[in-house]
């Protein structure tokens, strides 16, 4: 029995060798000698300052200032916005003939079936129940 547990002994790896020795610790930092830094001037303090002082404006002649090119150009929101504030009449349009459209649903082929289609749509979308009158798909939630 000493034998059996002698065969299951697994002896512990070799050392390594070839492993490289550690990294030399970085040099050491020199204190560095730097000149005193200037002091940043303190724009903000100059700006109150300035305000405070009164400093006064140089005198702008307006009637030679150049205009700017949205008041001079005319362009089409300006025309539009002119048109809003006037009043402008609409011209009249004649009345779309519903007998018309459903005629469209009586067609055949692919533009009927999409007509009808979209009129079933709209008629589903605009009823005034919220429960479903057709018999369709009821017994579809019955299992």
């Amino acid at each position: 029995p000493v034998k059996k547990q002698e065969e299951f002994f697994i002896p512990p790896p070799p050392p390594l060798m070839n492993a490289a020795p550690p990294p030399p610790p970085p040099p050491q930092m020199e204190s560095i000698k730097s000149k005193p830094v200037e002091a940043v001037p303190d724009t903000r303090s100059a700006l109150l300052e300035a305000i405070r002082s009164g400093k006064t404006l140089k005198h702008v002649d307006t009637s030679n200032s150049v205009k700017t090119s949205n008041t001079t150009e005319p362009n089409s929101r300006n025309d539009l916005l002119d048109q809003i504030r006037q009043g402008v009449e609409l011209k009249s349009v004649q009345p779309i003939d519903k007998k018309n459209l459903n005629n469209n649903l009586e067609a055949d082929g692919l533009a009927g079936a999409l007509a009808r289609a979209l009129a079933e749509r709209a008629r589903v979308i605009h009823s005034d129940s919220s429960t479903s009158e057709s018999s369709e798909g009821e017994d579809d939630w019955d299992d």
